[in-house]
């Protein structure tokens, strides 16, 4: 025969299965709402600068595009090509925000936009959003497992609670002499499931003793 957890273990497993089961939902969702309000923040960002390129070099034709440590530039001047430009950038689309590519082993997000024949193109340097989101991830499975642990913890505290009246019931049941088997339920006792239980009990030698007399 089959060795069966006990009860109070069953019902830890299912309270960590849940607590499981939830986290893992909350983690996906807390995932993808975060992942996109990252890229809309990206998005923005490079809608900005374009913006203030385009603006910066309607008031002064020889501003340069921005270059920093997040953001790079170019200018596709109509009739002049930009040896500086990446093929892989020359060949996308206008559009802001809607482009992911890769250059060095280092994923960019990329806005373009045309004015007057000129294109203004705009890379946003994803390596370092990508480790915070990466990192982020982390913290969000530490504390699904973490949920997962309480929640196992927490049944198995919770079930000692609902189970200890049917374990005093056993106990009293399996120390009773089976000639004057005692009375173990209460009339002040709550009309629940282990007081139907222990009135089921107080009926049995009733019974016996009416079997015996027919």
């Amino acid at each position: 025969m089959r060795r069966r957890h006990s009860l109070r273990v069953r019902v830890a497993l299912a309270f960590a299965g849940l607590g499981a089961a939830l986290s893992l939902l909350i983690t996906i969702g807390i995932w993808f709402a975060a992942h996109d309000v990252s890229r809309r923040l990206m998005d923005q960002t490079l809608k900005a600068e374009l913006e203030d390129y385009m603006a910066r070099r309607a008031r002064n034709p020889h501003s340069l595009p921005p270059d920093t440590a997040s953001l790079r530039g170019y200018l596709d001047k109509a009739g002049a090509a930009d040896d500086d430009l990446p093929p892989v950038v020359r060949a996308l689309p206008p559009g802001p925000g809607q482009h992911e590519i890769v250059l060095a082993n280092i994923p960019y997000r990329v806005a373009i936009a045309e004015r007057d024949g000129d294109r203004y193109i705009i890379l946003f340097n994803e390596e370092r959003q990508k480790r915070r989101e990466q990192r982020f991830l982390g913290y969000l499975v530490a504390g699904a497992a973490l949920m997962t642990l309480f929640a196992a913890f927490g049944g198995f505290w919770l079930a000692g609670r609902v189970i200890a009246p049917v374990s005093e019931l056993a106990r009293a049941v399996g120390q009773a002499d089976p000639a004057t088997p005692p009375r173990l339920s209460h009339d002040n006792a709550p009309a629940d499931e282990i007081d139907e239980l222990a009135r089921a009990f107080d009926r049995m030698p009733a019974m016996n003793c009416a079997r015996r007399w027919r």
